[in-house]
């Protein structure tokens, strides 16, 4: 334990932890819609978490794609074990 040195993490390694605290996408009307750029910002204010520019841009995508796949009638775009749940 003395002496070793734990390895490296990537910078983005933390992205899929924030981006469920924050809440994958927020409820809107007709169902989930993907975070706005405001939400994000404040969410990093409020959390003090200091994104980067990039980490801030990756979680407005990933938000965008899970409302997408949600969103996404084409069955064939789903997992089959997704497909058995339908």
């Amino acid at each position: 334990m003395y002496g070793e040195q734990l390895p490296e993490i990537a910078p983005t390694e933390r992205l899929v932890d924030l981006w469920r605290d924050l809440g994958c996408a927020r409820a809107g009307v007709s169902g989930p819609v993907s975070f706005d750029w405001q939400e994000i910002s404040a969410f990093n204010e409020l959390m003090h978490c200091g994104f980067m520019p990039f980490e801030a841009q990756c979680l407005a995508d990933m938000s965008r794609a899970y409302v997408g796949s949600i969103s996404d009638k084409n069955p064939l775009s789903k997992s089959p074990m997704e497909r058995a749940n339908d």
